[in-house]
């Protein structure tokens, strides 16, 4: 009974990834699963056993939750791609402010190197926050594809060993 389970959350977890992060959750709907003519009946819809019928299987695609983490993904990648392009700009304005600020010092124009110190301060505070948001998403987006790949094949490879 217990690799039947085993092999049904692996089932489950290939259809949603983020149910891995939640393994009550994931145990929880592999005990509540009956097998029905080739189909794991839950309690709101059947999984996409090859068995089930195509109508029940593009619609359990449509609501997965695989496309939900995919999403997530996505807008995280976006967003690691924004922080690296603040990033080239930043350091574009700050190589700009450092000749200007160095012209202005051979002037001795006070007041322009004032204000130039200043606007360098701003830009190098926005890289610091750039720099430190990017390496945080980074982080982020590298754990959660290893943890993910990880789980999955351990919950496969469990499921296959005892079958």
């Amino acid at each position: 009974k217990q690799w039947y389970q085993r092999r049904v959350a692996a089932e489950l977890a290939m259809r949603d990834p983020t149910l891995l992060a939640r393994r009550g959750d994931l145990l929880t709907k592999a005990r509540e699963a009956n097998v029905r003519g080739g189909q794991y009946k839950f309690r709101k819809g059947f999984s996409t056993s090859k068995n089930a019928p195509e109508e029940i299987n593009a619609e359990n695609n449509s609501k997965s939750n695989f496309a939900l983490a995919n999403k997530h993904r996505e807008v995280r990648i976006n967003e690691i791609q924004k922080l690296e392009n603040t990033i080239n700009s930043c350091l574009y304005e700050k190589e700009g402010l450092f000749e200007r600020l160095k012209t202005e010092t051979d002037k001795d124009n006070t007041a322009a190197i004032g204000y130039l110190r200043s606007k360098l301060d701003s830009v190098e505070e926005q890289l610091y926050v750039a720099k430190k948001q990017h390496s945080k998403l980074k982080k982020s987006q590298k754990r959660s594809e290893k943890y993910y790949t990880i789980k999955l094949s351990k919950l496969i490879s469990e499921a296959d060993e005892n079958s």
